[in-house]
């Protein structure tokens, strides 16, 4: 709201209020004008004025002249600019003067007073202040003016550190400074010697941005128009004329750095000033200064995740499983990408919950929205949108056993604000659970994500899990808890595999040796009078292989070879029984037999009786099944890994010199059994050509450092330091590279094949345990061979004969390639005798036109007169496919005067 009142001083009206211009009011600038119209009353007598024509250039600068003077007269075109804090001057114009003139404010705010009288028609050029409201009288000296609408991208609000986005400069627009509208979509108006500054840096905009790419084009034709930015990350360009009506789009994409300056909800504005000239009332004005763009406020936005843990069940038995829910939320105010949960499960002596692995009967993830149950993703598939990783009590570096890790990996698993990613897994009680009312403290949260995806340079965010996953306080972790309560029995059988140390083991291969555990733990029974039956089945193991490796000091047994059957009750005369809170537990060893095959199951159960209680043991890697009910065989699947697979490079033929590469794979398919310290042996010597290693790489499966330990002909291809281990259903895929040598044992036609074979070891790290894996042979290849044994060269004469000093002769020598494969970087030799040389007035040719990059120059050679094209020259431009004739034409000058007889020869 503007108030006027009547100043008694002078009798003119004045402003005693400013309207507060909204564009400037966003970004800290409040800049008010106070006008005065003298309406024809002449005032009384002033203080001293101070003439503009005595300013330098009729320049008023706030950054020179930090204190102006109180009075100014206008009596030339006038600039005022940079008083930001305040310009206490008051303006005159000469009544008596009838010449126009142009008052220019730049960046002021003016406090001071003015007069306008009526003799003559004077503008104000009022830029980048806010107060525009005079009076309707008044309105006339004051004329709109060019401004830059500069945008953020449409319906963004915030940035992301490491996303780029692009501010868009529309230049220009006629803005009326009596409003703080826009007037029209360009100018009515040419414009021309456009400079376009923009402060990009921190202290200009209030973030730490950089540059990406600058771009500007026409507004409706979008033709490119050329800019050349001589500003670096603070921008310094000019543009061409713009023409009254037209526009320039002016595009720039700038990134949040990732930097301790950008800190999540701090806000940024960027800011165009420019300058241009025009025509105001028929004269050129040069500078003035245009409306700056200022763009909306944007916030910096970073994605804050918090964890919270929960399940359906607070106690448990042996053998009942729960449901355990890890509840993502991200709280902040971006996309959160390729999060990473750690989940670190209870694990002690008495009890734990560390030998299920959830991964086996999956995992449930899906993004909902922030209620928790409306789907914003499709249910998420395990080891395609997420990865899920379970390290038990024998995997890994202790610090990271029994931990559950999901990373996500697709678009499909990103968090937006506000959203959830809830993950929902079972588990149970380890299966050696002994201690009652045992407190088991589940720990899970976020350990790492990004603020974009990888395609970008995203800021990442890590943090660590603690002890107790802090409860009660809203972070990235938190923790759930669960009490043991004990009842019933178990009776358990588990098998490990000596051979891998896999335990337990779901896998072996024929001959290896396997450790079976029986364990019986009475919680609340009564067991009197036990015996165990345990019948090993003579189809499957050597059965004069077993050994009974631990058995109580009460218990003894009885073993046929012959029959395999295994019988356990009490020593001598006594019963063999089991007290309450007690445990029973017996090992033996048997050799599976050499004649197993892949996909043969070996099958074993024991068997319980007593007067009380009978049972059948569980294998509890397939979950605990909690007695009376039957329990699970324990099962192992015989399981070698197959042969690799070697494939040649898609051409079939070879030529001299040529190198090439293998793709191997290892094993051809997906093994359920590990390989560790694989070495891959390749004989080159028997291939039926004589090649030579040349390198190793790893295409896909691991970070192994590959060594040729082997000689140059007889690879072993091995990483020496960890080992190339190929875990269960992975593989290895390795390119190896040989070259063709230039021996007389390598011929055109000879056809040639190799064979690769590999070894591994079934315990990491145990050289005794190596075993070979199967090789394979890989299809005929030929070798192939240029031929350039067709040479000929042929002189003309320019003129007829005789041939005299000064004649010219042109010479053509043609190769043609009468082999099977290209010959590369051909080196041309020419010995001219004595009585020629090189004509410089002709260009020597390839094929009659100069081929790209054929150094037509030759080089001179060692004897005299030998001139040299081609690969010895520095050109590695002459190749002549299979079939094709290479043609160099060039021209020499006889020498003497004498008619010259003489031989000139090329190869």
């Amino acid at each position: 709201m503007t108030d006027i009142a009547l100043d008694n001083k002078n009798g003119s009206c004045r402003h005693t209020s400013a309207v507060e211009n909204e564009n400037f009011l966003k970004y800290g600038f409040l800049f008010l004008l106070f006008f005065v119209l003298m309406l024809g009353v002449t005032p009384p007598a002033q203080a001293e004025q101070f003439p503009c024509s005595s300013l330098p250039g009729g320049l008023l600068d706030g950054d020179v002249t930090s204190v102006p003077p109180a009075n100014i007269k206008i009596d030339i075109n006038c600039r005022i600019q940079n008083y930001p804090n305040g310009l206490n001057t008051n303006f005159t114009f000469d009544n008596n003067d009838p010449t126009p003139y142009l008052v220019i404010f730049d960046n002021v705010l003016f406090v001071g007073q003015m007069s306008c009288n009526t003799v003559a028609d004077h503008k104000i050029w009022f830029t980048n202040n806010s107060d525009t409201t005079l009076k309707a009288s008044c309105q006339n000296i004051l004329i709109p003016v060019e401004k830059i609408d500069k945008q953020n991208p449409v319906g963004q609000t915030t940035a992301t550190i490491g996303v780029p986005f692009t501010y868009t400069m529309i230049i220009p627009v006629l803005f009326d400074p009596a409003t703080g509208g826009i007037v029209t979509d360009g100018s009515v108006n040419d414009i021309g010697n456009i400079r376009v500054t923009d402060d990009l840096s921190l202290a200009g905009t209030g973030a730490d941005l950089t540059l990406l790419n600058v771009i500007a084009y026409q507004e409706g034709t979008n033709t490119p128009v050329p800019i050349n930015n001589i500003g670096g990350n603070n921008l310094d360009f000019t543009l061409p004329d713009i023409t009254a009506g037209d526009q320039i789009i002016v595009e720039v994409t700038v990134v949040l750095n990732d930097t301790a300056a950008n800190v999540a909800g701090n806000t940024f504005i960027n800011t165009a000033k420019w300058s241009f000239s025009r025509f105001i009332d028929g004269q050129l004005f040069e500078p003035l200064p245009g409306e700056w763009g200022v763009t909306q406020p944007l916030t910096i936005a970073e994605p804050d995740l918090v964890v919270t843990k929960t399940s359906n069940e607070s106690v448990l038995n042996l053998g009942t499983q729960a449901d355990f829910t890890i509840d993502v939320q991200n709280n902040g105010g971006s996309d959160a990408w390729n999060v990473t949960i750690l989940d670190q499960l209870p694990d002690g002596a008495t009890a734990g919950m560390c030998d299920f692995d959830p991964t086996i009967p999956g995992i449930s993830a899906r993004i909902f929205e922030a209620d928790g149950t409306t789907p914003v993703s499709v249910q998420l598939i395990q080891g395609l949108d997420f990865t899920a990783t379970y390290r038990d009590s024998s995997t890994g570096p202790p610090a990271t056993r029994c931990q559950l890790e999901l990373t996500m990996l697709t678009d499909r698993t990103v968090i937006g604000p506000t959203q959830r990613l809830i993950i929902v897994y079972t588990s149970e009680l380890d299966f050696d659970t002994t201690a009652e009312g045992a407190v088991l403290i589940n720990v899970a949260g976020a350990t790492e994500w990004f603020g974009a995806d990888s395609s970008f340079n995203p800021r990442a965010y890590s943090r660590t899990l603690s002890a107790d996953g802090t409860p009660g306080i809203v972070d990235h972790e938190d923790s759930y808890t669960i009490t043991t309560t004990l009842s019933g029995y178990v009776f358990h059988k588990t098998v490990e595999n000596l051979t891998t140390g896999a335990n337990p083991t779901a896998t072996a291969a024929p001959g290896d040796t396997l450790r079976y555990r029986v364990r019986l733990f009475n919680v609340d029974q009564n067991f009197t009078a036990i015996t165990v039956f345990d019948q090993l089945d003579l189809a499957r193991f050597d059965l004069t292989s077993f050994n009974m490796v631990n058995l109580p000091a009460n218990a003894e047994f009885v073993y046929s070879n012959i029959t395999g059957q295994l019988n356990i009750d009490g020593l001598g005369a006594a019963d063999l029984n089991l007290p309450v809170g007690n445990e029973f537990v017996f090992e033996f060893d048997i050799t599976l037999l050499p004649t197993l095959v892949n996909g043969d199951l070996v099958s074993n159960q024991a068997d319980l009786a007593s007067l009380t209680v009978n049972a059948l043991s569980d294998d509890p890697a397939g979950g605990i099944v909690t007695p009376p009910n039957p329990g699970e065989p324990t099962v192992v699947l015989i399981q070698s890994p197959g042969p690799l697979l070697k494939v040649n490079p898609a051409s079939a033929s070879v030529t001299i010199g040529e190198r090439f590469t293998y793709t191997i794979t290892v094993p051809e398919d997906p093994s359920l059994v590990p390989l560790y310290d694989v070495r891959i042996l390749d004989d080159l010597s028997v291939s039926g050509a004589d090649l030579n290693f040349i390198s190793a790489t790893v295409v896909n499966g691991g970070g192994w450092s590959l060594s040729n330990t082997g000689t140059a002909t007889n690879l072993v291809i091995e990483d020496t330091v960890t080992g190339i281990d190929i875990l269960a259903n992975q593989q290895a895929v390795i390119e190896i590279t040989v070259q063709m040598l230039n021996t007389t044992g390598n011929n055109i036609g000879d056809p040639f094949n190799n064979t690769a074979a590999y070894t591994y070891n079934r315990t990491n790290g145990i050289s005794a345990s190596q075993k070979p894996g199967a090789g394979v042979t890989t299809a005929n290849m030929i070798v192939v061979e240029p031929d350039l044994t067709v040479v000929t060269k042929v002189g003309t004469p320019i003129l007829a004969a005789p041939i005299i000093g000064g004649s010219i002769i042109e010479y053509v020598i043609s190769m043609t390639n009468g082999g099977t494969s290209t010959a590369f970087d051909v080196n041309v030799v020419d010995n001219l005798p004595a009585e020629l040389a090189l004509f410089s007035g002709f260009t020597p040719t390839i094929s009659g036109i100069p081929d790209t990059g054929f150094l037509s120059l030759p080089t001179a050679g060692s004897l005299p007169g030998q001139l040299i094209w081609g690969r010895d020259n520095g050109d590695n431009t002459l190749d002549i496919p299979a079939n094709t004739t290479l043609v160099l034409t060039y021209q020499a000058q006889v020498q003497n005067s004498a008619v010259a007889t003489f031989n000139n020869v090329a190869w």
